[in-house]
């Protein structure tokens, strides 16, 4: 398959649904992935009840190291304009594509038994 020949609605949907199924894309040197309800950060306010920081959408993952241990990190980019996704979508280089069209066929197969 010729992937530059794709639509961009083409290329849009099949990169949420990738990464929404918890696929991860390098971008500009960023890895981007899908998150629902992934708690970023936690603190306790002045009446000792927790509150809690998700990350629900798009985000960039990266490393923190604490103590020598490597553990993922995430920012959240859940304002993201939609221009700017399309722009990352084509960005995106053939073998990941290829990558992409790969883990959906195998997913479809999957679903099909």
């Amino acid at each position: 398959m010729d992937y530059s020949s794709m639509t961009i609605g083409h290329k849009i949907g099949r990169l949420m649904d990738y990464l929404q199924a918890g696929g991860e894309v390098e971008i500009d040197g960023h890895t981007w992935v899908w998150l629902d309800d992934h708690i970023a950060q936690t603190s306790v306010d002045r009446n000792l009840e927790t509150q809690y920081w998700g990350i629900n959408g798009l985000a960039i993952k990266g490393i923190k190291i604490k103590d020598g241990v490597a553990e993922p990190h995430y920012i959240g980019q859940d304002t993201i304009p939609f221009q700017s996704f399309v722009e990352l979508a084509e960005k995106l280089k053939e073998e990941d594509w290829v990558n992409i069209s790969v883990g959906y066929a195998l997913r479809s197969m999957n679903k099909e038994r």
